[in-house]
Protein backbone atom coordinates (compact mmCIF):
# COMPACT_ATOMS: atom_id res chain seq x y z
CA UNK A 1 0.00 0.00 0.00
CA UNK A 2 2.76 2.29 0.58
CA UNK A 3 5.99 2.13 -1.93
CA UNK A 4 9.34 3.39 -0.97
CA UNK A 5 9.86 6.83 -2.24
CA UNK A 6 12.91 8.41 -3.65
CA UNK A 7 14.23 10.69 -1.59
CA UNK A 8 17.97 12.60 -1.99
CA UNK A 9 19.59 10.28 0.77
CA UNK A 10 18.19 7.12 -0.86
CA UNK A 11 19.54 8.76 -4.82
CA UNK A 12 23.01 9.59 -2.75
CA UNK A 13 22.65 6.24 -1.54
CA UNK A 14 21.96 4.40 -5.31
CA UNK A 15 24.82 6.16 -6.96
CA UNK A 16 27.07 4.92 -4.28
CA UNK A 17 26.04 1.66 -4.46
CA UNK A 18 25.99 2.04 -8.59
CA UNK A 19 29.70 3.39 -8.45
CA UNK A 20 30.78 0.67 -6.10
CA UNK A 21 29.14 -2.60 -8.13
CA UNK A 22 30.83 -0.62 -11.00
CA UNK A 23 34.39 -0.49 -9.63
CA UNK A 24 34.12 -4.28 -8.37
CA UNK A 25 33.09 -5.12 -11.50
CA UNK A 26 35.87 -3.55 -13.49
CA UNK A 27 38.42 -4.92 -10.91
CA UNK A 28 37.16 -8.74 -11.88
CA UNK A 29 37.88 -7.73 -15.75
CA UNK A 30 41.10 -6.59 -14.74
CA UNK A 31 40.28 -3.06 -16.19
CA UNK A 32 40.55 -0.03 -13.44
CA UNK A 33 38.51 2.66 -15.29
CA UNK A 34 37.25 4.21 -12.43
CA UNK A 35 37.82 7.71 -14.32
CA UNK A 36 35.02 6.97 -16.22
CA UNK A 37 32.90 6.94 -13.23
CA UNK A 38 33.21 10.54 -12.85
CA UNK A 39 30.00 12.44 -13.86
CA UNK A 40 26.52 10.81 -13.20
CA UNK A 41 24.60 7.37 -12.36
CA UNK A 42 22.24 6.20 -14.61
CA UNK A 43 19.09 8.32 -12.57
CA UNK A 44 21.16 11.16 -13.05
CA UNK A 45 22.65 11.65 -9.34
CA UNK A 46 25.47 13.94 -9.69
CA UNK A 47 28.38 11.28 -8.39
CA UNK A 48 30.12 13.91 -5.75
CA UNK A 49 33.97 13.27 -4.11
CA UNK A 50 32.00 11.82 -1.11
CA UNK A 51 30.16 9.17 -3.01
CA UNK A 52 33.22 8.24 -4.93
CA UNK A 53 35.01 7.91 -1.70
CA UNK A 54 32.57 6.15 -0.02
CA UNK A 55 32.12 3.78 -2.57
CA UNK A 56 36.13 2.88 -2.81
CA UNK A 57 36.41 1.75 0.74
CA UNK A 58 33.62 -0.81 -0.14
CA UNK A 59 35.22 -1.84 -3.37
CA UNK A 60 38.16 -2.30 -1.90
CA UNK A 61 37.56 -4.57 0.93
CA UNK A 62 35.67 -6.60 -1.77
CA UNK A 63 39.02 -6.60 -4.06
CA UNK A 64 41.11 -7.79 -1.07
CA UNK A 65 39.07 -11.09 -0.98
CA UNK A 66 38.79 -11.21 -4.87
CA UNK A 67 42.14 -11.42 -5.14
CA UNK A 68 42.67 -13.71 -2.19
CA UNK A 69 39.80 -16.39 -3.67
CA UNK A 70 40.90 -15.79 -6.96
CA UNK A 71 37.43 -15.59 -7.85
CA UNK A 72 36.67 -13.11 -10.19
CA UNK A 73 33.95 -14.29 -12.16
CA UNK A 74 31.26 -17.45 -12.56
CA UNK A 75 28.20 -18.53 -10.71
CA UNK A 76 30.55 -18.36 -6.97
CA UNK A 77 30.61 -14.16 -7.47
CA UNK A 78 27.28 -11.25 -7.34
CA UNK A 79 27.23 -8.54 -7.51
CA UNK A 80 23.95 -6.50 -7.06
CA UNK A 81 22.29 -9.76 -8.16
CA UNK A 82 18.79 -10.85 -7.01
CA UNK A 83 18.69 -13.16 -4.33
CA UNK A 84 15.81 -15.51 -3.85
CA UNK A 85 15.12 -17.26 -0.31
CA UNK A 86 12.95 -20.29 -0.85
CA UNK A 87 13.81 -21.83 2.67
CA UNK A 88 12.61 -18.71 4.33
CA UNK A 89 8.91 -18.12 1.38
CA UNK A 90 8.58 -18.87 -1.68
CA UNK A 91 8.01 -14.55 -1.94
CA UNK A 92 11.15 -13.75 -0.39
CA UNK A 93 13.94 -12.31 -2.60
CA UNK A 94 16.49 -9.22 -2.36
CA UNK A 95 18.86 -7.82 -3.85
CA UNK A 96 22.19 -8.39 -1.87
CA UNK A 97 25.41 -5.79 -2.41
CA UNK A 98 27.93 -8.49 -3.14
CA UNK A 99 28.93 -12.07 -2.17
CA UNK A 100 31.93 -14.59 -2.75
CA UNK A 101 31.75 -18.63 -2.20
CA UNK A 102 34.72 -19.46 -1.97
CA UNK A 103 34.28 -23.40 -2.14
CA UNK A 104 38.13 -24.64 -2.10
CA UNK A 105 37.52 -22.97 1.92
CA UNK A 106 33.94 -23.37 1.84
CA UNK A 107 33.72 -19.84 3.09
CA UNK A 108 30.92 -17.58 2.19
CA UNK A 109 31.20 -13.63 2.12
CA UNK A 110 28.52 -11.63 2.17
CA UNK A 111 28.88 -7.38 1.81
CA UNK A 112 25.96 -4.90 2.91
CA UNK A 113 27.54 -1.49 1.95
CA UNK A 114 25.39 1.32 3.65
CA UNK A 115 26.48 4.89 2.87
CA UNK A 116 24.24 6.59 5.29
CA UNK A 117 25.03 8.10 8.65
CA UNK A 118 23.33 5.93 10.86
CA UNK A 119 25.14 2.65 12.57
CA UNK A 120 23.81 -0.72 11.11
CA UNK A 121 25.34 -3.69 13.77
CA UNK A 122 26.96 -7.01 11.57
CA UNK A 123 26.06 -9.01 14.50
CA UNK A 124 22.38 -11.00 14.22
CA UNK A 125 21.75 -8.62 11.10
CA UNK A 126 18.49 -9.82 10.26
CA UNK A 127 18.77 -8.36 6.43
CA UNK A 128 22.36 -10.64 5.77
CA UNK A 129 20.73 -13.23 7.63
CA UNK A 130 18.04 -13.52 4.64
CA UNK A 131 20.41 -12.85 1.99
CA UNK A 132 22.83 -15.61 3.06
CA UNK A 133 19.54 -18.21 3.77
CA UNK A 134 18.84 -17.54 -0.33
CA UNK A 135 22.52 -17.84 -0.96
CA UNK A 136 23.55 -21.06 0.71
CA UNK A 137 20.59 -22.70 -1.01
CA UNK A 138 21.56 -21.85 -3.84
CA UNK A 139 24.85 -23.58 -3.70
CA UNK A 140 23.44 -26.50 -2.26
CA UNK A 141 24.69 -25.73 1.78
CA UNK A 142 21.57 -27.26 3.40
CA UNK A 143 20.97 -29.03 7.10
CA UNK A 144 23.50 -32.09 5.79
CA UNK A 145 26.39 -30.23 5.17
CA UNK A 146 26.50 -26.75 6.87
CA UNK A 147 28.39 -27.35 9.63
CA UNK A 148 31.50 -27.21 6.90
CA UNK A 149 30.69 -23.85 5.64
CA UNK A 150 31.91 -20.45 7.11
CA UNK A 151 29.53 -17.17 6.82
CA UNK A 152 31.42 -13.88 7.41
CA UNK A 153 28.68 -11.15 6.81
CA UNK A 154 30.65 -8.02 6.19
CA UNK A 155 28.97 -4.20 6.70
CA UNK A 156 30.65 -1.07 4.98
CA UNK A 157 29.73 1.91 6.43
CA UNK A 158 32.03 4.82 5.73
CA UNK A 159 30.61 7.60 6.79
CA UNK A 160 29.38 6.68 10.28
CA UNK A 161 31.50 8.01 12.92
CA UNK A 162 31.07 6.62 16.20
CA UNK A 163 34.76 5.07 16.65
CA UNK A 164 33.70 1.98 15.35
CA UNK A 165 35.99 0.55 12.14
CA UNK A 166 33.90 1.58 8.73
CA UNK A 167 34.54 -2.42 7.96
CA UNK A 168 33.23 -4.59 10.47
CA UNK A 169 32.15 -8.53 10.21
CA UNK A 170 30.16 -11.31 12.04
CA UNK A 171 31.78 -14.56 11.43
CA UNK A 172 29.87 -17.78 12.12
CA UNK A 173 29.42 -21.11 11.30
CA UNK A 174 26.70 -21.97 8.86
CA UNK A 175 24.73 -24.44 11.10
CA UNK A 176 24.46 -21.86 13.76
CA UNK A 177 22.22 -20.07 11.88
CA UNK A 178 19.79 -22.40 11.51
CA UNK A 179 17.86 -20.32 14.60
CA UNK A 180 17.69 -17.70 12.95
CA UNK A 181 16.59 -18.97 9.72
CA UNK A 182 13.87 -20.66 11.41
CA UNK A 183 12.45 -17.70 12.75
CA UNK A 184 12.50 -15.37 9.50
CA UNK A 185 10.56 -18.92 8.03
CA UNK A 186 7.88 -18.43 11.25
CA UNK A 187 7.48 -14.55 10.41
CA UNK A 188 6.63 -15.32 7.31
CA UNK A 189 4.77 -18.47 7.53
CA UNK A 190 2.05 -15.79 10.39
CA UNK A 191 2.26 -12.71 8.05
CA UNK A 192 1.09 -14.32 5.26
CA UNK A 193 -1.41 -16.28 7.31
CA UNK A 194 -2.73 -12.70 8.44
CA UNK A 195 -1.33 -13.37 12.19
CA UNK A 196 0.27 -10.47 13.58
CA UNK A 197 0.56 -8.83 10.68
CA UNK A 198 1.27 -5.18 12.60
CA UNK A 199 3.98 -5.43 14.62
CA UNK A 200 5.52 -2.53 15.90
CA UNK A 201 9.48 -2.21 17.05
CA UNK A 202 12.90 -0.72 15.64
CA UNK A 203 11.81 -1.44 12.40
CA UNK A 204 8.50 1.54 12.20
CA UNK A 205 11.83 4.09 11.63
CA UNK A 206 12.29 3.22 7.59
CA UNK A 207 8.80 1.80 7.14
CA UNK A 208 6.97 3.67 4.55
CA UNK A 209 3.54 2.71 6.08
CA UNK A 210 3.97 4.14 9.72
CA UNK A 211 1.99 7.00 9.62
CA UNK A 212 -1.04 4.60 8.84
CA UNK A 213 -0.28 1.48 11.26
CA UNK A 214 -2.41 1.39 14.16
CA UNK A 215 0.47 -0.98 15.84
CA UNK A 216 3.35 1.87 15.37
CA UNK A 217 0.63 4.64 16.48
CA UNK A 218 -0.53 2.78 19.79
CA UNK A 219 3.09 2.08 20.64
CA UNK A 220 4.17 5.51 20.53
CA UNK A 221 0.45 6.69 22.17
CA UNK A 222 0.76 3.96 25.00
CA UNK A 223 4.17 4.73 26.01
CA UNK A 224 3.93 8.45 27.91
CA UNK A 225 1.31 10.59 29.87
CA UNK A 226 -0.35 8.18 32.53
CA UNK A 227 -1.54 9.54 35.80
CA UNK A 228 -0.85 7.58 38.89
CA UNK A 229 -1.35 8.53 42.49
CA UNK A 230 0.92 10.47 44.08
CA UNK A 231 4.20 8.75 46.05
CA UNK A 232 7.73 7.78 45.64
CA UNK A 233 8.90 4.69 44.23
CA UNK A 234 12.65 4.03 44.35
CA UNK A 235 13.66 1.27 41.61
CA UNK A 236 16.18 -1.05 42.38
CA UNK A 237 19.47 -1.28 39.70
CA UNK A 238 17.72 -4.20 37.06
CA UNK A 239 14.57 -2.27 37.17
CA UNK A 240 16.17 1.03 36.72
CA UNK A 241 18.10 -0.63 33.59
CA UNK A 242 14.88 -1.97 32.08
CA UNK A 243 12.94 1.07 32.68
CA UNK A 244 15.53 2.86 30.39
CA UNK A 245 15.53 0.45 27.76
CA UNK A 246 12.11 0.92 27.46
CA UNK A 247 12.08 4.97 27.32
CA UNK A 248 15.32 4.68 24.96
CA UNK A 249 12.76 2.57 22.61
CA UNK A 250 9.87 4.51 22.85
CA UNK A 251 11.63 7.34 21.80
CA UNK A 252 13.16 5.60 19.03
CA UNK A 253 9.36 4.78 18.22
CA UNK A 254 8.24 8.20 18.98
CA UNK A 255 10.73 9.66 16.47
CA UNK A 256 9.80 7.79 13.87
CA UNK A 257 6.04 8.42 13.98
CA UNK A 258 7.29 12.14 14.37
CA UNK A 259 9.20 12.42 10.96
CA UNK A 260 6.11 10.21 9.22
CA UNK A 261 3.16 12.63 10.72
CA UNK A 262 5.61 15.60 10.08
CA UNK A 263 6.41 14.65 6.28
CA UNK A 264 2.09 14.15 6.63
CA UNK A 265 1.23 17.40 7.84
CA UNK A 266 3.28 19.30 5.60
CA UNK A 267 2.07 17.68 2.58
CA UNK A 268 -1.56 19.08 3.71
CA UNK A 269 -0.75 22.19 4.57
CA UNK A 270 1.04 22.76 1.02
CA UNK A 271 -1.84 21.66 -0.73
CA UNK A 272 -4.30 24.30 0.90
CA UNK A 273 -5.78 22.11 3.77
CA UNK A 274 -6.23 23.55 6.96
CA UNK A 275 -4.46 21.19 9.84
CA UNK A 276 -5.70 22.03 13.45
CA UNK A 277 -2.81 23.91 15.84
CA UNK A 278 0.03 23.23 12.35
CA UNK A 279 0.92 26.28 10.28
CA UNK A 280 4.02 26.52 8.12
CA UNK A 281 6.16 29.60 9.16
CA UNK A 282 9.26 31.17 7.62
CA UNK A 283 12.13 30.22 8.91
CA UNK A 284 16.09 30.98 8.34
CA UNK A 285 19.59 29.36 8.92
CA UNK A 286 22.48 30.62 9.41
CA UNK A 287 24.54 32.42 7.09
CA UNK A 288 27.06 31.01 5.12
CA UNK A 289 29.44 32.36 2.65
CA UNK A 290 28.66 32.16 -0.94
CA UNK A 291 31.78 32.88 -2.74
CA UNK A 292 34.28 30.68 -3.55
CA UNK A 293 37.13 29.39 -0.76
CA UNK A 294 40.05 31.12 -2.95
CA UNK A 295 38.15 34.42 -3.24
CA UNK A 296 37.34 34.39 0.53
CA UNK A 297 40.63 33.30 1.28
CA UNK A 298 42.61 36.12 -1.14
CA UNK A 299 39.99 38.53 0.37
CA UNK A 300 40.99 38.00 3.79
CA UNK A 301 44.85 37.78 3.15
CA UNK A 302 44.37 41.50 1.41
CA UNK A 303 42.79 43.08 4.77
CA UNK A 304 44.93 41.12 7.39
CA UNK A 305 42.24 38.81 8.70
CA UNK A 306 42.89 34.66 8.01
CA UNK A 307 39.32 33.13 7.08
CA UNK A 308 40.26 29.88 7.65
CA UNK A 309 41.29 27.09 9.92
CA UNK A 310 42.03 24.10 7.86
CA UNK A 311 38.62 25.00 6.36
CA UNK A 312 36.67 28.32 5.61
CA UNK A 313 35.20 29.32 8.62
CA UNK A 314 31.88 30.81 9.69
CA UNK A 315 30.79 34.72 8.97
CA UNK A 316 30.36 35.42 12.83
CA UNK A 317 33.63 33.66 13.44
CA UNK A 318 34.60 36.51 10.53
CA UNK A 319 32.72 39.10 12.20
CA UNK A 320 34.74 37.82 15.81
CA UNK A 321 37.61 38.35 13.88
CA UNK A 322 37.61 42.32 13.12
CA UNK A 323 36.06 41.60 9.05
CA UNK A 324 34.03 44.20 8.41
CA UNK A 325 30.55 43.55 8.31
CA UNK A 326 29.62 45.36 5.24
CA UNK A 327 32.01 42.98 3.14
CA UNK A 328 30.87 39.81 4.93
CA UNK A 329 27.37 40.80 3.91
CA UNK A 330 28.54 41.24 0.50
CA UNK A 331 29.48 37.49 0.73
CA UNK A 332 27.10 35.75 2.41
CA UNK A 333 23.32 34.73 2.53
CA UNK A 334 20.81 33.48 4.45
CA UNK A 335 18.91 30.93 3.44
CA UNK A 336 15.10 31.15 4.21
CA UNK A 337 12.94 27.46 4.57
CA UNK A 338 9.34 26.95 5.60
CA UNK A 339 9.33 25.12 9.21
CA UNK A 340 6.52 23.25 10.53
CA UNK A 341 5.01 24.99 13.58
CA UNK A 342 2.36 24.20 16.39
CA UNK A 343 0.39 26.09 18.66
CA UNK A 344 -1.86 25.27 21.09
CA UNK A 345 -3.75 28.71 20.59
CA UNK A 346 -0.97 31.08 22.54
CA UNK A 347 -0.63 32.68 19.75
CA UNK A 348 -4.33 33.40 18.30
CA UNK A 349 -5.06 34.26 22.07
CA UNK A 350 -2.21 36.62 22.13
CA UNK A 351 -3.29 38.94 18.89
CA UNK A 352 -6.98 38.70 19.99
CA UNK A 353 -5.83 39.69 24.05
CA UNK A 354 -4.00 42.50 22.56
CA UNK A 355 -7.21 43.42 20.22
CA UNK A 356 -9.84 42.72 23.20
CA UNK A 357 -7.31 44.95 25.43
CA UNK A 358 -7.11 48.07 23.31
CA UNK A 359 -11.02 47.90 22.57
CA UNK A 360 -11.68 48.07 26.10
Amino acid sequence: MYPGTSTPASRKGDAAHWVGSQMIRSHCRGKLDFPKLIGTDPAGTVITPEIYQSAEVYYSDVAKVINATRIFGGDHIGIEERITCPDISEHNWGTTDCFIWDERNWTLYGWDFKDGHKFVSEFENFQMIDYVSGILSRIGINGANDTRATVVMRIVQPNVYTGDEAVREWRVNAAALRGYFNRLRDAAYRALQGENNLCSGPWCKNCEGRHACPAARKAGLDLYEAVVPLGVEELDPESLGLQLSIVRRAIEQLESLDTAYTAQVTALINSGKHVPGWSMEQAYGHRKFVVPDEQLFAMGDALGVQLYDKKPISPAEAERRKLSKDIIASMTTKPSFLKLTYDSGTAARKVFGSWEKNQF
